[in-house]
């Protein structure tokens, strides 16, 4: 069985407990008020103490200082046009991604920022734990349809790989992602280098060669296969083994 407090922070645990003693003292007072006939409603608004201490952990909205942006739908949209708003969401969600976010608001929430701030990669994975959670939540399968891009979830794949290499599925995933976008290249939908990169990562030498041949026709500045490998690696950080 899970924990009550799996998946939270420290400052969330504490609130918590804090707020069921809270609670349960109250409760205690209520049953004590209630037997002497004394009257309750001064007794009842602090309730919502503990009620907010409890429900803290799901909050699906934070702010990075009084005068700052807030984590909110209406924060992320003005983030898009506002130079300075996008460079505190920059620093709100960069706290926040190194943060164990479990609430499934939060985590859509944090997703779009995150696409917004170029990290689709990021923001999939985002997706990618709520429907862990909630398998069927609409608005995490429509995020789904627009961050799982065939880049993205080639990416994913190598990233997947290269965090366990003994993980068979890991690599059955990345494969059936390239066979599935193989005949896509020169179509935009697809980069020549991430196909190339994972297929060297699965030791397809050969593959990922034709990819890298396909780069350098897609974009010249690359100037020829060696030097396209060669930042392919760079940025990929894989080599064949």
């Amino acid at each position: 069985m899970e924990k009550l407090t799996t998946g939270m922070s420290g400052a969330e645990t504490i609130f918590l407990y804090l707020g069921i003693l809270l609670f349960v003292v109250l409760i205690t007072l209520l049953i004590i008020f209630v037997v002497q006939k004394r009257e309750i409603k001064s007794l009842l608004i602090f309730f919502l103490i503990p009620i907010l201490m409890i429900g803290w952990p799901t909050i699906s909205s934070f702010k990075l200082s009084a005068d700052g942006i807030e984590l909110s739908k209406k924060g992320i949209q003005e983030a898009i046009d506002n130079p300075v708003k996008k460079e505190q969401l920059a620093e709100l969600t960069d706290s926040l991604n190194k943060q164990h976010i479990t609430n499934p608001d939060s985590l859509k929430l944090l997703a779009q920022a995150n696409a917004l701030l170029g990290d689709t990669l990021l923001a999939a994975r985002n997706v990618e734990q709520v429907l862990e959670k909630e398998p069927n939540n609409t608005e995490a399968l429509k995020l789904k349809r627009i961050y799982f891009t065939p880049n993205v979830v080639i990416q994913k794949g190598i990233e997947d790989v290269k965090a366990n290499p003994a993980d068979v599925k890991a690599k059955q995933d990345l494969s059936a992602a390239l066979k599935k976008e193989e005949n896509k290249i020169g179509s935009h939908q697809v980069d020549p280098l991430n196909m190339a990169a994972a297929n060297l990562l699965l030791k397809d030498t050969i593959t990922s060669n034709k990819y890298l041949e396909a780069a350098v026709i897609a974009n010249p500045e690359l100037q020829n296969v060696s030097n396209a490998k060669r930042i392919m690696k760079a940025r990929y950080s894989v080599k064949k083994k």
